[in-house]
């Protein structure tokens, strides 16, 4: 039995309902509880450097309409793409990759104390369809 400290709604299959044991979501994408803003470039740093190349991560705004989709293209390139303020696409190097997240992050979320940040599975679910809130 999961302890009531430990529980997490977490989505599930095809009907986006949620429920506790499942961690997928419909269009590969996984889910992350909302982080605090000011531990998103650490923890993102982290998360990058354990996925293979054609998945990546996505960083939304608590209502989802700004955000920063990074994708892993080989150990040492990433695909940079802001939307929000600005419409911005590049190319980056692991080395360059923390400085461009931090002042992207200034620029998308300027007021946010909490983001989200979702797992892709690959370049196919850039750009899903999210709940507004």
């Amino acid at each position: 039995m999961i302890s009531p400290c430990c529980w997490q709604l977490l989505p599930a299959g095809p009907t986006g309902e949620y429920n506790i044991e499942s961690k997928r979501r419909k269009g590969g994408r996984e889910r992350m509880a909302l982080v605090n803003l000011e531990t998103t470039l650490q923890k993102v740093c982290i998360a990058l450097t354990k996925l293979t190349p054609p998945q990546g991560l996505e960083i939304l705004s608590y209502k989802r309409n700004r955000g920063i989709t990074i994708l892993k293209l080989d150990d040492q390139t990433f695909l940079v793409r802001e939307r929000g303020y600005e419409e911005f696409e590049c190319r980056v190097s692991a080395a360059d990759l923390p400085k461009l997240l931090k002042s992207m992050m200034k620029r998308e979320f300027p007021r946010s104390r909490k983001v989200r940040i979702y797992r892709l599975s690959g370049p196919e679910a850039i750009g899903l369809p999210r709940k507004k809130l």
